[in-house]
């Protein structure tokens, strides 16, 4: 056990457990309503909340339009909407209210049908308009004419940031350059230097909550499972969502075995699920001698002496590094999920190879994004890239956007 703890210790010890100005009261903030839509206009009086998507869903985070199925979505940032075309004059402020709320646009234009009306008031319009001012800049965060600033979570370790490092250069030990910029990667511990960094997007994030600062910051290969809650547009990870990581768990285990799962593990079950659950919080005796865990990773430390030797648990690998040592002491026997390896994979350390493919992702998406570089080009670009080699293989993000894979092994430590 002693070796393959130490084995496991390698591969899954990666996990190292401003919203706008507001208006006044009963109007809708505008970042909401660029990002959520229905949940930033209020009700009407006695009536049911409209539904409506935010024009990020359509638009994209960095309102540089596209397409949404066969149709053809204009970009809405301020200098787009405000430069004229052959087909309509200029939008301000005032032409922009009354495009959100009747369809019409500058030069009368009807817009799409696909295009929702909003019904808000002049002043919650001129707050979404100037929101869209403040986009443009947050969103070239990090980006400078000779240089792009990508952070890196301090708390990832020195042998990684150092590895990624050295795998971005290539060996030549100088920065990386894209389309005449070189890439600078810098350490950020906190949220207050990640705000004030002036960064593109943050690497191997170990809290999950850093992509709500700094208006939306981007995290690229995350060191822990994604939730449900991260949409596409904030994140790339390198590993299955939780959720999939979750169901690996349930399809390997013995359909008797029971689930021992907090408020979170117990959102990742199935509704037709006929296994008994447990209920941390509620342990009025002694744990079953096999059992499948879906607990937070803070939560771990006080189960470990609640399990007794021989116990065999069914648990998230990447989510339990900091406890592994003392469940391989206690006697544990482990059945993890490892999203870190796969047919072929070099041998190489997790680390190592982490590093490696994070670095070759991010040449190719950097590249891809283009010189008009924003945040949201950022992620958009992934949406092209495959990688399938021995480092991390099955990275395919048009399939699966968010994780680049669905799929995970489960490695026995008996």
């Amino acid at each position: 056990m002693r070796l393959a703890a130490s084995r496991i210790v390698a591969l899954l010890g990666l996990a190292v457990p401003v919203l706008a100005p507001g208006l006044a009261a009963g109007q809708a903030d505008p970042e909401t309503l660029f990002v959520s839509g229905s949940r930033g206009v209020p009700a009407v009086p006695g009536g049911r909340p409209p539904v409506l998507p935010g024009c990020r869903d359509c638009h994209g985070r960095d309102g540089a339009g596209g397409r949404e199925g066969g149709a053809i979505v204009p970009p809405i940032t301020r200098s787009a909407l405000a430069r004229a075309t052959l087909a309509r004059p200029a939008y301000d402020e005032a032409a922009f209210a009354v495009a959100l709320r009747d369809g019409t646009g500058a030069g009368g234009r009807r817009l799409q049908a696909l295009m929702p009306r909003y019904p808000l008031g002049r002043d919650e319009a001129g707050a979404l308009w100037r929101h869209l001012e403040s986009l443009e800049a947050s969103e070239r965060r990090g980006v400078e004419p000779d240089r792009i600033r990508l952070g890196i979570d301090a708390a990832s370790g020195p042998r990684l940031i150092a590895s990624l490092r050295a795998a971005l250069d290539g060996g030549a030990g100088e920065a990386l350059r894209v389309h005449g910029r070189g890439v600078e990667l810098v350490p950020v511990r906190d949220a207050a230097e990640i705000a004030a960094g002036g960064l593109l997007a943050l690497v191997f994030a170990t809290d999950l909550a850093a992509c709500h600062q700094d208006g939306g910051l981007p995290l690229l290969f995350p060191l822990a499972p994604i939730g449900d809650d991260l949409r596409a547009d904030e994140v790339r990870s390198l590993m299955p969502s939780r959720r999939d990581q979750a169901e690996a768990l349930l399809s390997g285990a013995p359909s008797d075995v029971a689930v021992l799962a907090d408020a979170a593990g117990r959102a990742l079950l199935p509704g037709s699920t006929a296994r008994p659950i447990l209920d941390p919080d509620r342990l009025d005796k002694p744990l079953p001698p096999e059992l499948i865990v879906l607990v937070a990773p803070a939560r771990w430390r006080d189960l470990v002496g609640l399990l007794r030797p021989g116990t065999r648990v069914h648990a998230i690998g990447p989510e339990i590094g900091a406890v592994l040592p003392a469940l391989a002491r206690g006697g544990i026997r482990l059945v993890l999920t490892d999203p870190s390896a796969g047919p072929g994979v070099d041998p190489a350390p997790a680390p190592d190879r982490l590093a490696r493919a994070a670095a070759a992702l991010l040449r190719a998406a950097l590249v891809a994004a283009g010189r008009d570089l924003t945040r949201g080009a950022l992620l958009r670009a992934f949406d092209t890239l495959h990688l399938d080699g021995s480092d991390w293989p099955g990275l395919d993000y048009a399939r699966h956007p968010r994780t680049g894979r669905r799929d995970t092994i489960l490695l026995r430590l008996e």
